[in-house]
C-alpha cells in the first residue's frame, strides 16, 4: 500500500477564506536618514466555496449512492477533487491553528430521522443569524455591515442568494454532529498514483500523482436500514460543537451535498469483483442454428427501415466483435455511398449493414464537426498545391500548341501522375480521424446494439465483455467522415484517402492485434476510481503508453479498455483514496486492530470498545453511542496508546481505521490467430 498511497494530514491553503488587511510602508533614506515616509493599508479578501460546492469537486462517495448493500458497521465517507478543499475556511473565521480543522463534516440520519428532517431550498437571510422571531439556532454568520470574524462578503447577497439547508431537532444535533474535540481526525489528505485509473474528474493532477481530501462521518451504519448521508457546513457552529450537550434548541445546517443509500443484503466490492462473469462480445444464442451462429461471431439482426417503407431486418455487428483480425490484413476500400457498402447474405436473404452503419455515422459526425466539415470542403475546392508542376504556365502553352498541331485526340495532358501534387490534410482532419478511429464520441448502440453483449444469460449487470476491434469497420467510419466534400467517386484519389485512413490506422492500433474489454459493473459506478491493471503477459509489467488506446470510464457503470496486442489477464483492485473505514464486531464487542508500520494488522493487538445501552451510558468503554455514533477523540487516545505512535494526527488515525484494499485476479483466453 505504502507504493500506491501516502496518507497525509492535511493540505492547508497558503491563505483561508476571509478579510486580509495589508500594511504597505516605504521609508525613502538619504545618508542613513529619512527623507519620506508613505504608509497605506490595504485591504482585499480571499473567497472559497461556502455556501455551496461544485458538483465536480465531489469525486466520489462512500456507501455508493442509490445502492443496496452490506455496509453494516462501516463509516460513510466523501472524496474530493480537489486536495484543500475541507480546510479553505475556518469553522470561526479566524486564522487557522496548527492543527487543520475541517469547516465541514459528513453526518448520517437514518430513516427514521428522516421523517422529520427536510432539505429545503432557503434564503440566505433565513440561514444565517439575524433578527428572527422564531427559536431556531443558526450559524454565527452575520450580515456583512456587522463587525464580526464571520461574516458575509459584500457580493453575499442575503435577500437573493440561497443555499441547501435542514432543521435539525436538538437531539438529532447532540446525537450526529461531531464534537469540536472530533474535528482534527475527520479529515485527511491522500497522494495517490493515477496510472491504472480512469483520468476523467481527476482535478488536481501532478504527471502520474492526483491528491485527493477525505472527509469521513462519525456514524456506523447498520443492517436493514436506509440512510441519507448529509455534507453540512460547520462554519458558525464553533460554539455549538463546542458545549454539544446543552444544546436545546432546534438548529439550521447549510447542507453543501447529500446522497442516499440502503444496507441490507450481501452485495460489496469483493463479492462483486470475485462474481464477475466473464464473456465474448456475442449475444448466447442455444442450438446450432444459423441465427446461433452469426450470433457467435457477433452479429445481431437488428430492424431496418428500407427507403420505400419496407420492415425488415438486417445484420449487424459493431466495432468490437469476438473475431481475431490483424490490422495489416485488413482490406481498406472506399465507397462511393453508404448503400455501396452494403452485402448481402445469400444463405439467410438478408443485408449486412454493419459497414454501411458505420460509413453513414463516420459522415454524420463529420458533418457535425465544423471544423472538420470546413477543411474538407476546402480542401476538395483546392486539392493541389501551387507548386505543382503542371502550375507552370510555359509548361502549359507549350503542350497546348502541340495539342493543336497533332492529329491525335486526347493527346494533351496538362498533368502527369507524377506531376501531381496535393495539398496535405489539414491538422483538423487529422485530429478529427484519430479521435474517430479511437471510438471517441461513438454512441453506445453503434458499439454495442444490444445489452446481451454486456450482461449475463440472467441479464445482470456485473460482466467483463472482451472483443478484438474489427478495423474494416474502423476505415468505412474514416471513409465516411473522409466523403465530405466529395462531389463524385470519379473526382477522388482513391490512394490519397486510403493512405490517409491506413496512417491513422497504423499510428493507433500498429500492426498486430487489438483487443479490449468492456467492464459493465457496479464497480463503476460505486467505487469510481477503481484501478484496473492489465497484462498481455502474467509475468510482465501492465500495460502502459502506447499499448493503450482508450482507457477510461464511457458510462457511469461501463469502463472501457482498449490495447495493442492480446491482453491476458486483468488485476482489479479498490480505489485506494476511497477506502472505507470499518469496525469489526464479535458478539457486541467491536474492535479495530492495530496496525504496523507495514500495514499488517494482529487481532490480538486490539483497540477494544462497547456500544452504550441509552444516552446515559457514558462510561469510557463505550466509544460507540447507542445511535451508533463513535467518539472519535477518545478512540483516536486509545488507538495512539497501542500504536505507540511519536505523532498521532489525521494520518495515523486513518491509516489504523481503513481497511485493506480488495484485489482480485481475472484471467483471459484470448486466441491470438487472424
Amino acid at each position: 500500500m505504502a507504493e500506491l498511497t501516502k496518507i497525509i494530514q492535511a493540505f492547508s491553503p497558503s491563505l483561508t477564506a476571509g478579510l486580509y488587511d495589508v500594511d504597505v510602508v516605504q521609508d525613502v533614506l538619504h545618508h542613513k536618514q529619512s527623507i519620506q515616509k508613505v504608509q497605506k493599508s490595504i485591504q482585499f479578501a480571499v473567497d472559497a466555496a461556502r455556501f455551496a460546492i461544485n458538483s465536480t469537486d465531489i469525486y466520489s462517495v462512500y456507501p455508493p449512492e442509490n445502492t443496496t448493500g452490506q455496509y453494516v458497521h462501516h463509516l460513510p465517507h466523501i472524496v474530493f477533487s480537489r486536495r484543500t478543499l475541507p480546510w479553505e475556511r475556518t469553522i470561526d473565521g479566524n486564522v487557522a491553528t496548527d492543527t487543520p480543522l475541517p469547516w465541514m463534516a459528513v453526518i448520517l440520519l437514518d430513516q427514521e430521522d428522516m421523517k422529520s428532517v427536510n432539505i429545503v431550498q432557503t434564503a440566505l437571510q433565513d440561514v444565517i443569524q439575524g433578527d428572527h422571531k422564531d427559536d431556531i439556532l443558526r450559524p454565527e454568520i452575520y450580515g456583512h455591515t456587522v463587525n464580526k470574524p464571520l461574516k458575509l462578503m459584500s457580493w453575499e447577497k442575503m435577500e437573493k442568494q440561497k443555499c441547501l439547508s435542514m432543521d435539525l431537532a436538538a437531539e438529532q444535533y447532540r446525537n450526529y454532529m461531531p464534537s469540536y474535540a472530533d474535528l482534527p481526525y475527520m479529515s485527511h489528505s491522500k497522494e495517490v498514483y493515477i496510472t491504472h485509473k480512469d483520468p476523467n474528474g481527476i482535478g488536481d493532477v501532478q504527471g502520474d500523482v492526483a491528491y485527493f481530501s477525505v472527509l469521513t462521518g462519525n456514524r456506523s451504519v447498520s443492517e436493514d436500514m436506509s440512510y441519507t448521508a448529509v455534507l453540512v457546513s460547520l462554519e458558525g457552529h464553533k460554539e455549538y460543537l463546542n458545549s454539544l450537550g446543552s444544546i436545546s434548541q432546534t438548529v439550521r445546517v447549510v447542507v453543501l451535498s447529500h446522497w442516499s443509500f440502503v444496507s441490507h443484503g450481501t452485495t460489496t466490492f469483493e463479492t462483486l469483483v470475485k462474481n464477475i462473469h466473464l464473456k465474448e462480445m456475442s449475444v448466447e444464442a442455444n442450438g446450432d442454428s444459423y441465427l446461433a451462429k452469426a450470433n457467435k461471431h457477433g452479429y445481431f439482426p437488428m430492424p431496418h427501415h428500407m427507403r420505400n417503407g419496407v420492415k425488415t431486418y438486417s445484420w449487424y455487428r459493431g466495432p468490437l466483435t469476438p473475431n481475431a483480425v490483424k490490422i495489416q490484413n485488413a482490406d481498406f476500400i472506399l465507397y462511393s455511398c453508404s448503400d455501396a457498402a452494403m452485402y448481402f447474405d445469400e444463405a439467410t436473404g438478408m443485408m449486412d449493414i454493419s459497414l454501411a452503419a458505420a460509413w453513414e455515422l463516420g459522415k454524420t459526425l463529420a458533418l457535425q464537426n465544423k471544423e472538420f466539415s470546413k477543411a474538407m470542403i476546402t480542401w476538395h475546392a483546392h486539392p493541389y498545391e501551387n507548386t505543382a508542376p503542371s502550375s507552370d504556365v510555359s509548361m502549359t502553352k507549350t503542350k497546348l500548341i502541340e495539342w493543336l498541331n497533332s492529329t491525335d485526340e486526347f493527346t494533351l495532358q496538362t498533368e502527369t501522375k507524377d506531376e501531381v501534387s496535393y495539398k496535405p490534410f489539414a491538422d483538423e482532419v487529422t485530429r478529427f480521424l484519430t479521435a474517430l478511429a479511437r471510438l471517441e464520441g461513438i454512441p453506445l448502440s453503434y458499439m454495442i446494439p444490444d445489452s446481451r453483449y454486456i450482461t449475463d444469460t440472467m441479464q445482470v449487470a456485473n460482466t467483463l465483455s472482451i472483443f478484438y476491434i474489427d478495423p474494416k469497420w474502423i476505415a468505412a467510419l474514416l471513409d465516411g467522415a473522409l466523403s465530405i466534400g466529395r462531389f463524385a467517386h470519379t473526382h477522388i484519389n482513391q490512394d490519397m484517402y486510403i493512405n490517409k485512413i491506413k496512417d491513422i490506422m497504423t499510428k493507433i492500433y500498429g500492426y498486430d492485434f487489438v483487443t479490449g474489454f468492456l467492464l459493465h459493473s457496479r464497480l463503476v459506478s460505486g467505487w469510481r476510481g477503481t484501478e484496473i491493471k492489465v497484462y498481455s503477459d502474467p509475468s510482465s509489467e501492465p500495460l502502459l503508453g502506447l499499448d493503450r488506446i482508450r482507457f477510461e470510464r464511457i458510462t457511469p457503470d461501463i469502463f472501457f479498455g482498449v490495447f495493442r496486442g492480446g491482453i491476458q489477464q486483468l488485476v482489479i483492485t479498490q480505489p485506494y483514496e476511497g477506502l472505507h473505514y470499518g469496525i469489526k464486531n464479535e458478539k457486541d464487542e467491536y474492535k479495530i486492530p492495530i496496525k504496523d508500520k507495514d500495514g499488517k494488522s494482529d487481532i490480538r493487538n486490539s483497540v477494544t470498545f462497547v456500544k452504550a445501552e441509552s444516552a446515559q451510558d457514558i462510561s469510557d468503554a463505550a466509544l460507540l453511542s447507542y445511535k451508533n455514533v463513535l467518539n472519535i477523540h477518545k478512540l483516536a487516545i486509545k488507538l495512539e496508546e497501542k500504536s505507540n505512535a511519536l505523532r498521532f494526527t489525521s494520518a495515523e488515525y486513518s491509516f489504523q481505521m481503513i481497511d485493506s484494499p480488495v484485489k482480485a485476479i481475472i484471467p483471459f483466453h484470448l486466441k491470438l490467430e487472424s
